[in-house]
Formats: structure tokens, C-alpha cells, sequence
């Protein structure tokens, strides 16, 4: 008896569980694929293809869940495994599962606060506020199905795509298992992965659609339905005896969470499939997308374990000498379709011919380029939760729709904030056409030691909404330390609180994508108090300044990343000329007590070039000046230093140095650094700056003219809270190494 549980125990393949089928006549047989869900990890079921394609065993159904799906469903659209390796690599899977878009897609007055949201609740008019359904709308991916599915996208019926396909949703509504069909194949796809929580859920007809691992994560009775009765099954989900460690994102833990009875639907149907291929991928995680070279290798080394390979290649042999015919069916993937009719359907907040013009949509035959082109527009003015199309076709003719999914009206977001050992956090309230048709009115207020508040509206005018007229006004309070220069140490005597109301009114003109120019009249008041003995120190309480401006400023940026750009340029120029100018210091007899000045002019630039050298390094050059004519108008000045993104007004950051470290009615300031991606997220950045200016120990003491170089290294981190930033730097003055630490989003 021991001698036969050995020899059974050693016949027994690592991956494989072999039934034999009862078909006599292999020439009937029916070959099906079921691929199960698995995230990343399901990339393996391409791996497992190639090797069947070398033996020539193609499927004539094909069913599958979640990334199974979508392998799956790929290769029911007349994609071989070879194409399929080629496409998964090449995609930005970082971008495509979290809409994570170059900012340089984004219009550029929706950027300042694009995806800078830690949290968020919409709301329509007469709606309670509501968290979204999903993390990510899936607009990215929803669109990437589309483009790869365009040339079968007017088939409805799967039985009629290169192989006969079925896949797995689960339907919210019905709470049950649900196998697609009738319906766009990249909608299909899109639904089966919809992992609860982290996408949001589909809308088709009746039901709502969410990733079909939740109930059913290996469908091998579907596939069996189809016709099939030989099942070649392939499991890159979740093993029967999983540990803690496995579990490291929010990702992994929410499918898992999801996944219990579609792990127990797979437990049951493996034990019906004649070739059950389980690959090694204990050491992957479902969100290990930046590993998927390996993960499919690992596919195709466990198809081809000799206990397996030589069960597929038995197989293979009988069916061929049976006079087997498979029916994969071959499909014309030249997408050359043309629609003379596209429609827009389901908008009711934006302007139908506004979407129409910015989008360059015609009555003229236009081809897929130019419908995705038109996409890429609509979706630029961050108005859109996703836009989605169906493609139709009658007789001869082929009709689209796109089917944009609007933003709710009004949104209610935060986020926090952390730089140098202070916290604050950001609220924001954000209404699109809520007060007048194409319009935004928004306010945005910084919680701290330093607050901040923006209220900002816009009218939109022009046939592109190029053209907007601005009514903004903005507020800061700033801790400001004060220092004095005793035996060459810099001695602090306490320190500042401005507060700085600006007024701004004007018009805003964006003639492309990446180029806005505007043209306001300002109104500044800044009140200035000394404090912490500083009022003795120099006998003087306060400091008032009220200015009246006109501004013009205009700015072209196409960079790829506000934080950590790979790519692209960014310039600014700005000029005010102050009409009238008045600075007060009451209580004291000083020849400044009533200083005023007319005709000033103010002139600040910036160019930040970011050159790419290699998909993972750049070098990125900066420079930036700014003049102030009005010399004896203290709080006009220029203050330099601080290494926070998040600048207050008149602020030129300078590492090494504490933030408004000097005050200065004049500069020059050139950067240069290399920018290292360690990581998918994670970034290195050493650099050098050298600063020219007048300095003024911000006091309005005598100025002196200064150099100042910094030197130092950075490490950033693309967290889901924001950037993180962490690094050490130090000054040709004081000698002395700085670090800083930048946590979140700016203001």
C-alpha cells in the first residue's frame, strides 16, 4: 500500500490536475481557455499562450475574470500572445489604473489644484454631498480598451469576435454572478475589473457592474455552456494558504476582501477542467504591474514544467491526428472606420456646442484618430468624470456616440499639508456652473500658523471658453523671523506677522492648451506688525502699504509633471506698473513715516527647463529674476528662501535657506540639478543654486550686495497623500547643513 501512494504521490505534477476527458472522437472536441482574476498576476495567463499557440491549440471559446478578462477578451479580438506581450509592456500601467494623466493633458487654468485631493464629496444642486463610488473613474483604462477593441467595437454578440467569448461582472443590483455579452467588448473588459472601492462600479442597462472575482473568478461551468468540453483552465489568483505579508497595499487587501466567494467558486470548478495550470506567483502582488516581463515568463516556464508540457503536447498530437479543426475566426485589426454621425449624449451642465467646438467635432467623415484626438480635448477641461463612446452600425454606415460622464456641480475636497515642523490642512470648495451657465467660482482656504485664503470666480466667454473674465481675492498671514547680521552671525530679534490682501479683476485669455495670458487691475493692502520685542528693537509698531496695479502676466507650460517633471518647459513673465503706491509707519517721526510713490514698475520671469536623457533621468535647469523699482516700499520686496513648493506671494524659494530668509528689491536666481527615477515613485534629485541679489536682513536696513550659493540632495516620493520630499542642503554662508521636509499638497 506505501509503494502505491509513492508512485501516486510522484506522478502527481506541481501545476497540473488532469481529468481525462470521456470524448471519444477528438475530432469533436471543443477546446475552451478559462483565465481567472488576479490582477498583475493574471499578466502569467500570457505566458501560458504562447505555449499553446507553439502547439498549435488554439481555443474555440474563451471565458475569463478581471485580467482574465481582459487577456482574454484581447485575444478574442484576433490578438496573438506575441502582440499581447508587446502591449502590456509598452503600456504606463502607473497612469492607466489611476488616471493619473500628465498634467500637460489638462487645460492650463484647470491645473493649479489637478488631482491634488486627498479626499473629496460632490454634489449637484438640491443633493446631499457623497463620496464617489470608485478611487479611480476609469477613464485611462476605459479609453486604452477602446483604442485596442476599435476595429470590433460595433460587434454586440461575442460569439461572432475571432473566438466565441464570455467574461464575468457581478451585478450590484441582482447581487449575482453575471456573464457578459451584448454589450461594447472594452466596456465588458472595464467591468470585470472594476475591484469594489477602487473603481467604479459600470452602468449597463438594468445593472451595476463591478469586477466579476467577487463571486466567480474562475468560470469554467461559462465556459462549458459556450460548447466547450475539453477546459484548459490557468489560475494566477489568489492560493488556497495565503500570509499577512502578501497583503502590503490597499489594492491587494480590497480584491482579497472581494475575492472570498470567487475563491471558493474556484476551489470548486478547478476540479472540472482537464488541464488546471496554476503558475509560481507567490512572490507577486496584484499591483506588481512594473514586474509584468517576469510575471508573463513565469506563465509560459509553468506551461512549460515538463509534467504539464507533455500533457498539452499529448493533446495537441491526438487532436491533430483526429483531423481537429479549431474555429478561431480571423479579424481585420486595421481600424479604418469612419462616422459621418457622432452625437453627444447624457450632458446637461455643459454646453453642447461649447464640447463641439473645443472638441473640433464635425459633420465631415472623421476617422478613430481624430474621435480620440476629440476625447483627449473634451477631457482636458477637467469637467469629466470619464467619457466613454459606443460605436453603432446601420447597413453600411457606422454611427458614434460619446458618452461623457459629467462631474457633479459641486465638490467639496481637502487635503494636509506638512513643512517645516507645521502642519495645516486644505479645504476647498469648488462649484461649475452653479452660479451662471460656464462658470466656476471656487474657495480655497489653508488651515495653520500661516493661513491662507483664495476665493476665485471665472466667467467663460468665446465658442472654446478661451476667453474668461476673473474676480478674485486672496489672503495670507505670514510669521515672518527678523535678523541682524552682529560679529558676521546672524542674531535673531524676533520676528514679523504680515497679513497681505490682493484684489484682482481682469480678463484671462487661453489661446492653446499650455498658454494663458491675463491682463488685471490689483488692489494690495499689506499691514506689517512687529513682534517678540521687535517693536522696541526698532520703535515701530506697524507698517502699512496700499498699492493700485495693472498686471500683466502670461505663461506657457507643457511639462508632464508639476513636482517631478521628466519633460517639457515652463515660462512666466509677469509686469506690474503700480499707479499709486503708499507705505505708512505710524507713531514715529522717521523721514519713511509717509512714503509715496507713483509710476512704479515691477518685472519678474521664470524658465524651468526639464531635458529627458533617459526614461529614468532628466536634467532640469532654472532660472528666474525679479526687479522692484520701489526701493523704500519695504513690503514690496522680493523674500528669498525656503524649499516648499507652496510659495506665498513675492517669494523666490532658495534651498539651504530658511523660507523669507532675506528680503531683496532685486535678484537673479539659476538652478541646476539631475532628477534620478529610482523607483515607479520614488525620485533623487542633487542640485546647486546660486542666487545674486541685494540683500536686507528684512528689516529695510542697508542693502548690500550678495551671492549666495546652495548645494544639496533630495529625495521625493509620489505618495497618495501627495509629494513627499525629504533632503539635506547647505549654504556658502553659514556653512552649515539644512534639512527640510515637504509633505502633501501645496496651496
Amino acid at each position: 500500500m506505501k509503494q502505491l501512494l509513492l508512485i501516486l504521490i510522484l506522478i502527481l505534477p506541481t501545476y497540473l490536475y488532469a481529468q481525462h476527458t470521456s470524448i471519444q472522437n477528438k475530432k469533436n472536441a471543443k477546446i475552451g481557455y478559462v483565465l481567472s482574476g488576479g490582477g498583475a498576476k493574471g499578466l502569467a495567463h500570457i505566458g501560458v499562450l504562447k505555449v499553446l499557440e507553439e502547439l498549435d491549440m488554439a481555443p474555440d471559446y474563451i471565458t475569463g475574470t478581471s485580467m482574465g478578462a481582459i487577456v482574454g477578451g484581447l485575444y478574442a479580438a484576433g490578438y496573438n500572445a506575441h502582440e499581447l506581450d508587446s502591449i502590456v509592456s509598452e503600456i504606463d500601467w502607473a497612469t492607466i489604473l489611476t488616471d493619473d494623466f500628465s498634467v500637460s493633458t489638462i487645460n492650463i487654468l484647470e491645473r493649479p489644484n489637478y488631482n491634488q485631493d486627498l479626499f473629496y464629496l460632490q454634489f449637484d444642486k438640491g443633493e446631499k454631498p457623497t463620496l464617489p463610488a470608485g478611487l479611480v473613474f476609469g477613464h485611462a483604462i476605459s479609453n486604452k480598451f477602446a483604442q485596442l477593441t476599435d476595429h470590433v467595437a460595433h460587434i454586440r454578440n461575442f460569439d461572432n469576435l475571432a473566438v466565441p467569448y464570455r467574461c464575468m461582472g457581478t451585478d450590484l443590483n441582482a447581487a449575482q454572478s453575471v456573464a457578459l455579452n451584448n454589450m461594447p467588448l472594452a466596456k465588458a473588459m472595464r467591468s470585470s475589473m472594476a475591484i469594489p472601492s477602487v473603481f467604479a462600479p459600470v452602468k449597463h442597462d438594468s445593472m451595476l457592474l463591478v469586477d466579476g472575482g467577487v463571486m466567480n473568478n474562475f468560470p469554467v461551468r461559462e465556459c462549458k455552456k459556450l460548447g466547450a468540453n475539453i477546459i484548459i483552465g490557468v489560475n494566477a489568483g489568489f492560493a488556497q494558504n495565503t500570509r499577512a505579508k502578501e497583503y502590503k497595499t490597499i489594492t491587494s487587501v480590497l480584491m482579497r476582501a472581494a475575492s472570498f466567494m470567487g475563491d471558493e467558486s474556484t476551489r470548486i470548478q478547478k476540479e472540472e477542467v482537464d488541464l488546471f495550470i496554476e503558475p509560481d506567483l507567490k512572490n507577486y502582488g496584484v499591483e506588481s504591474f512594473d514586474k509584468a516581463t517576469e510575471i508573463i515568463a513565469i506563465g509560459e516556464k509553468a506551461a512549460r514544467e515538463p509534467e504539464v508540457y507533455n500533457k498539452l503536447k499529448a493533446l495537441a498530437n491526438e487532436l491533430k491526428t483526429s483531423g481537429y479543426k479549431n474555429s478561431k475566426r480571423k479579424i481585420d485589426r486595421s481600424s479604418n472606420l469612419q462616422f459621418n454621425n457622432i452625437e453627444i449624449k447624457g450632458v446637461q451642465n455643459c454646453q453642447p456646442s461649447y464640447l463641439k467646438n473645443i472638441s473640433k467635432l464635425s459633420s465631415d467623415s472623421m476617422g478613430m484618430n481624430e474621435v480620440h484626438q476629440a476625447i483627449n480635448s473634451m477631457y482636458s477641461t477637467n469637467q469629466f468624470n470619464k467619457i466613454t463612446y459606443n460605436i453603432d452600425k446601420d447597413s453600411s454606415e457606422y454611427r458614434l456616440s460619446l458618452l461623457p460622464e459629467e462631474k457633479k456641480q459641486g465638490q467639496f475636497s481637502g487635503s494636509l499639508n506638512y513643512s517645516r515642523f507645521k502642519a495645516g490642512m486644505i479645504l476647498q470648495n469648488h462649484f461649475r456652473n452653479w452660479i451662471t451657465p460656464a462658470s466656476s467660482f471656487k474657495t480655497r482656504i489653508l488651515l495653520s500658523e500661516n493661513p491662507r485664503l483664495l476665493a476665485e470666480f471665472r466667467k467663460y466667454s468665446g465658442k472654446n471658453h478661451n476667453i474668461n473674465y476673473v474676480f478674485s481675492t486672496y489672503l495670507e498671514s505670514q510669521k515672518i523671523p527678523n535678523f541682524t547680521e552682529l560679529n558676521e552671525a546672524d542674531v535673531e530679534l524676533g520676528y514679523l506677522r504680515q497679513l497681505q490682501v490682493q484684489t484682482k479683476t481682469g480678463i484671462a485669455i487661453s489661446s492653446i492648451r499650455n498658454t494663458v495670458f491675463s491682463l488685471t487691475a490689483n488692489y494690495t493692502y499689506n499691514l506689517i506688525s512687529l513682534r517678540a520685542g521687535l517693536d522696541k528693537f526698532y520703535k515701530i509698531k506697524s507698517i502699512t502699504n496700499k498699492t493700485i496695479s495693472a498686471q500683466a502676466h502670461i505663461m506657457f507650460n507643457n511639462q508632464d509633471d508639476k513636482f517631478f517633471p521628466s519633460k517639457g518647459i515652463n515660462f512666466e513673465f509677469d509686469a506690474q506698473y503700480a499707479f499709486y503706491a503708499k507705505m505708512d509707519i505710524p507713531d514715529t517721526q522717521d523721514e519713511f513715516t509717509d512714503v509715496t510713490k507713483y509710476n512704479v514698475p515691477r518685472l519678474e520671469s521664470q524658465l524651468d527647463i526639464a531635458i529627458p536623457l533617459h526614461r529614468r533621468i532628466s536634467l532640469l535647469f532654472s532660472g528666474r529674476a525679479g526687479l522692484n523699482d520701489a526701493t523704500d516700499l519695504f513690503t514690496n520686496d522680493f523674500f528669498i528662501g525656503g524649499y516648499n513648493p507652496s510659495e506665498r506671494l513675492n517669494q523666490v524659494t532658495f534651498a539651504g535657506l530658511t523660507p523669507n530668509r532675506y528680503s531683496t528689491n532685486r535678484f537673479l536666481k539659476l538652478t541646476a540639478a539631475a532628477q534620478f527615477r529610482l523607483f515607479s515613485v520614488i525620485y533623487f534629485k542633487p542640485e546647486v543654486n546660486y542666487g545674486r541679489f541685494n540683500i536686507s536682513y528684512t528689516t529695510g536696513a542697508d542693502r548690500t550686495p550678495g551671492r549666495l550659493t546652495s548645494y544639496g540632495a533630495s529625495l521625493g516620493y509620489k505618495s497618495f497623500i501627495g509629494p513627499i520630499q525629504i533632503g539635506v542642503f547647505g549654504n556658502s554662508k553659514t556653512k552649515s547643513g539644512m534639512i527640510v521636509v515637504n509633505i502633501g499638497y501645496p496651496f
